[in-house]
């Protein structure tokens, strides 16, 4: 009789291994497809991101623009770029041109 409890016993604590172990791998596979999904979703968010950012187009205002060409235009003079320089000056001109119309 106590080796029928003895074997009852054993079965009993490998099967419970066992369903334990299966559970285990159930969870942490249910738990890596969570993570895959949250991982998908970020990377879809920052595609999206990426797409709108380069569709945008940043336009500034005349005056803006007219602050970075004369920017350009001093660093063109400090380099001695004097061609660059004269392209930069007539553009300046033109944009300043068409803001006074």
């Amino acid at each position: 009789m106590e080796i029928y409890l003895i074997l009852i016993s054993f079965t009993s604590l490998l099967t419970g291994f066992y369903i334990g172990k299966k559970y285990e791998n159930y969870r942490l596979i249910k738990k890596a497809d969570e993570n895959l999904q949250k991982s998908v979703e970020k990377i879809n968010y920052l595609t999206e991101k990426i797409i709108d950012h380069q569709n945008n187009d940043i336009v500034f205002s005349d005056k803006r623009n007219i602050e970075i060409l004369q920017y350009n235009l001093s660093k063109a003079l400090e380099d001695e770029e004097y061609e660059t320089a004269a392209e930069l000056r007539d553009i300046i001109n033109r944009l300043k041109d068409t803001e006074n119309q």
